[in-house]
């Protein structure tokens, strides 16, 4: 954008390789713009064989687009006092004669021969012609794409609470009790951090507090029932490069399905909740919203992958020395050494099967 250089004002999608990949008319016509424009993006759209017509009235065009995408994006100023009453009938039939001849210029512009570029705002949503087209598209490649958006709500493990005092929750006579509570919560909220699952349990017991003898019970209780239950136990380090004990986070895992794989969905934080922590999100998670953006969007380039992915698990910022960034990137990377993902000579990821 000309007025903020730390935003772009309007996006450009061609008809090249990765949209002759796309396997439906649903992935090509509607999945990429729905997604982006649920970013809040303004999208054109440019065909190839219009370009190579007429590319000087094709680049005209796309001028002025971006001019008027630039002035939507400014703030709108404070309304006019309202004009008497008696103005009204003329303000009626001037609005009604401009709508008209809006209407005959778009007949027009549609019947010319000169290239025409699709432009996806989501400010015209509301329209009645854009509602119509939308429909008729989604009707037409309804039977084409039952694809289901790989992502669910986080929620806590939903268990009846047994209050006690800290003395109790580390007496041994409670101890089977509160492994009982580790496994139902690992089999309602796989997989789950150790430390999540510690919170959960003093919470069970109505405990506020952690204290460092409360966190060595928990990790003693779940210690012990390592042996005697079905559960799969990873362990993670975000930061690869250190070598501190505290940096190593264990997951437990309700069955062994999903370890070593990019997991079928990931979860998002409800709406007024804060996510959870970087270090409490497995990988193996945050690799599938790494994979479903890439896919939705036909690839973007590394960086922004990273970025939106961090996005995507509910993180509002991911500056590069942060948890939140190193968890997106290594994500990615988990994406494209699983070959689910690939990235290209110039940093652009995208999907492996879309390569031709």
């Amino acid at each position: 954008s000309p007025e903020d250089k730390g935003t772009y004002c309007l996006g450009i999608l061609l008809d090249g390789p990765v949209y002759r990949g796309a396997g439906t008319t649903t992935s090509r016509e509607v999945s990429q713009m729905s997604m982006l424009k649920g970013f809040g993006w303004n999208v054109v759209r440019i065909w190839s064989l219009e370009w190579w017509e007429n590319p000087d009235s094709v680049f005209e065009k796309l001028v002025e687009t971006i001019k008027s995408a630039a002035k939507a994006s400014e703030p709108e100023e404070a309304p006019a006092e309202a004009e008497p009453a008696e103005e009204a009938p003329a303000q009626e039939e001037a609005a009604a004669e401009a709508a008209a001849e809006s209407e005959e210029t778009v007949q027009e512009e549609a019947s010319g021969s000169g290239p025409q570029i699709t432009i996806y705002d989501p400010s015209t949503e509301e329209s009645a012609g854009a509602e119509e087209d939308t429909q008729k598209k989604t009707a037409d490649v309804a039977a084409e794409d039952t694809e289901v958006q790989p992502f669910t709500v986080y929620a806590p493990a939903v268990i009846r609470q047994k209050p006690m005092t800290s003395a109790e929750f580390c007496d041994a006579v409670n101890t089977k009790y509160l492994q009982e509570c580790v496994v139902k919560i690992v089999e309602q909220e796989s997989p789950v951090s150790s430390d999540v699952l510690a919170k959960e349990l003093i919470s069970l017991a109505g405990i506020n507090k952690m204290t460092p003898k409360l966190r060595e019970r928990c990790s003693y209780i779940v210690r012990s029932i390592e042996k005697d239950s079905k559960l799969q136990y990873t362990s993670q380090r975000l930061d690869t490069s250190s070598d501190e004990e505290d940096s190593e986070v264990i997951f437990l895992w309700k069955d062994g399905t999903e370890i070593g794989k990019v997991m079928d969905s990931f979860r998002v934080p409800a709406d007024g909740e804060k996510p959870r922590k970087a270090c409490d999100i497995p990988v193996q998670e945050a690799a599938c919203a790494a994979n479903y953006l890439a896919r939705s969007q036909f690839g973007m380039p590394y960086a922004s992958l990273i970025t939106e992915t961090c996005k995507a698990l509910g993180f509002a910022r991911a500056p590069e020395d942060s948890d939140n960034y190193m968890l997106g990137k290594r994500a990615v990377d988990y994406c494209i050494r699983q070959e689910l993902l690939m990235m290209d000579d110039d940093g652009f990821v995208k999907p492996c099967d879309d390569v031709i």
